[in-house]
């Protein structure tokens, strides 16, 4: 957390956007969390051939966003995983 607030910035990287393997890690997760937390901006990365299709969703309009906003929605940090269950508990404690 102090390695964060001293570099003030935050990057994320996706693989895509439809199903991000991302935010299906408890320990990214956290780490969004913390971010938020103490007021980090985040900037968010993907390879080019994602980024042109989160961009045609853009283009759709109202449509378009809500099927962007659809997997946000789903992320959970009571479904996400980690290689080590004790660090999955300790963090869901954490963030509850």
């Amino acid at each position: 957390e102090e390695n964060l607030k001293r570099i003030g910035k935050m990057v994320a990287l996706l693989d895509d956007w439809e199903d991000p393997l991302y935010v299906t890690r408890i320990w990214t997760i956290f780490e969004q969390w913390k971010a938020a937390q103490a007021k980090i901006p985040v900037r968010f990365i993907m390879p080019p051939a994602a980024q042109a299709t989160l961009i045609k969703q853009i283009d759709r309009g109202a449509e378009g966003v809500d099927e962007i906003l659809e997997p946000i929605r789903k992320i959970s940090s009571a479904k996400a995983k980690a290689t080590v269950e004790a660090d999955r508990e300790r963090i869901n404690d954490a963030i509850k």
